[in-house]
């Protein structure tokens, strides 16, 4: 056995039985064991090292969740300053809207077939929109005449701060503030006859401008002798 023993040992092997020894029992690497030399030799590759550092980091530092933080603080304010702000705008835009809808419901209903009162058998009269300090009325005229019976078809309050302005001639640049305005729309006539009740005067235009609480926010609805109407963000309904 000892001379096997030193064939092996100059071959480069391990002999099987060391000097009459029993055979040498190597030990088995286990998931366990293989972690533990894992962790180890990473402690003895951070040895020597001052202050070493771990290689990976979690979570944010203090002076992130401060910029966060004020980031999101900046947007909030930006959003409730001018949240005021919008809905006010989407006030007016509505009442202008409702405004003009009433318009053109009267022009439709002059320029279309439609009966005075349901089982009158009456489809000559005419329909008109009286504005005034407070509000509007949609009425229709029993006849075709200015002077004639009307009938009360919608009443409807503003409550935000309303000017009526009314332009006598299509050259008027100044209109005059009134209190009590009409617009009238005749039997199959797109045209209407903007009449003003003190005088009566009748005009070329009206513009019926219509303010938010704070008087930020105006928009204008404008009605003309030709039939035309529409809404204007403008200074005027004249205005470009």
């Amino acid at each position: 056995m000892k001379h096997f023993n030193h064939f092996r040992r100059v071959a480069g092997f391990t002999p099987l039985v060391e000097d009459g020894l029993a055979p040498k029992a190597f030990p088995q690497k286990t998931p366990f064991s293989i972690f533990n030399m894992f962790i180890s030799k990473l402690s003895l590759t951070n040895t020597g090292r001052k202050n070493a550092r771990p290689s990976f980091t979690t979570g944010f530092t203090l002076v992130e969740l401060l910029v966060v933080l004020a980031i999101i603080t900046v947007l909030l304010a930006v959003f409730i300053f001018r949240y005021k702000d919008y809905t006010q705008m989407v006030i007016v835009n509505r009442l202008a809207n409702e405004v003009a809808l009433t318009l053109r419901e009267a022009q439709f209903y002059a320029t279309g077939v439609k009966e005075f009162e349901p089982g009158s058998d009456n489809f000559s009269g005419w329909y008109d929109v009286n504005f005034y300090s407070e509000g509007y009325l949609f009425r229709a005229l029993e006849e075709a005449d200015f002077s004639s019976n009307r009938v009360t078809l919608g009443a409807y309050l503003i409550a935000n701060p309303v000017d009526l302005l009314f332009y006598e001639s299509v050259d008027d640049t100044v209109p005059e503030d009134v209190d009590d305005v009409t617009v009238i729309f005749r039997k199959a006539n797109l045209s209407s006859v903007i009449r003003k009740t003190a005088g009566p005067v009748d005009g070329y235009r009206l513009e019926v401008a219509i303010h938010s609480p704070d008087m930020s926010v105006t928009r204008r609805v404008c009605v003309e002798q030709t039939g035309r109407i529409f809404i204007s963000k403008a200074s005027s309904c004249i205005s470009p």
